[in-house]
């Protein structure tokens, strides 16, 4: 891969990456699937079979909403090879990567289905005759989440490189030690996802059951929220509205950029 200067790199990740969290039913696909009702195209990675609403009115998807359920570690790469490949065409012909979207949905269940791919990965080697049943039974199940480590990320930074928008879907858990909310995804793969992603949110419903994004919660509230950038950015609720979210952090972002550059051009 090609070193890239400064203004390239900005122009390639013109876009926003962001997971988004909350307890079950609380309408994340609802969410996603909103953005492909605004009109803008979305490839959709379904891993929960939560695809109800597209599936019962598929009218308003027909144009804008394109499903991969890839049930194997090899139909994931595949599926989202094929998605890199139409949407860097697509950008290279418009530049309109902001307008485009990858959604997995979601990463709970996704890791969860790449356990049984570990199973399928041969860990080589021998144990000592004289190791108990249960330490043996413990390396196995310690190469089986190194491995499932490797699937996630594996997965994860594949979709993270496609030139457009990114959403990851998750599910709500309580931290066993402080019991706050926190993205449903066991060991590793929890700080290293949430470490890469633009913008953290959780999903939640006010008393009219009105749809709510927090992204900057206090420790009483949240603990796996916040974004990168100028905390001014964002407020610390958005509404429910991906392509909202989406704009208010990628415009306000550009704009000092921008500034910057027009005045170097002045005084230049």
């Amino acid at each position: 891969m090609a070193f890239k200067s400064v203004d390239e790199f900005a122009d390639q990740y013109g876009r926003m990456t962001i997971l988004v969290y909350g307890k079950y039913r609380v309408g994340k696909t609802t969410l996603a699937l909103r953005i492909a009702q605004s009109g803008e195209l979305v490839y959709m990675l379904s891993v929960d079979f939560g695809l109800r609403a597209a599936v019962f009115n598929p009218g308003p998807y027909r144009n804008t909403l394109v499903v991969s359920e890839a049930g194997t570690m090899g139909e994931l790469r595949k599926d989202i090879r094929d998605i890199s490949t139409r949407i860097t065409q697509k950008v290279a012909a418009n530049k309109d990567g902001m307008k485009r979207w990858i959604i997995v949905d979601n990463l709970s269940h996704l890791q969860a289905n790449l356990l049984h791919e570990c199973r399928k990965v041969a860990v080589s080697g021998e144990f000592n005759p004289k190791i108990k049943d249960a330490e043996v039974r413990d390396m196995v199940t310690q190469a089986d989440w190194n491995i499932n480590l490797s699937l996630m990320m594996e997965v994860v930074n594949m979709v993270m490189q496609v030139p457009c928008n990114v959403v990851l879907l998750c599910h709500e858990m309580r931290e066993k030690i402080t019991g706050l909310p926190t993205p449903q995804i066991a060991g590793q793969a929890h700080g290293r996802i949430l470490g890469a992603v633009d913008v953290i949110a959780r999903l939640v419903r006010d008393e009219n059951d009105n749809g709510q994004l927090i992204v900057r919660g206090d420790d009483n509230m949240v603990d796996a929220s916040g974004f990168r950038g100028d905390p001014n950015l964002l407020n610390d609720v958005e509404p429910a509205d991906l392509c909202l979210l989406r704009n208010k952090y990628l415009v306000q972002a550009k704009v000092p950029a921008q500034e910057t550059n027009n005045k170097e051009k002045t005084n230049g």
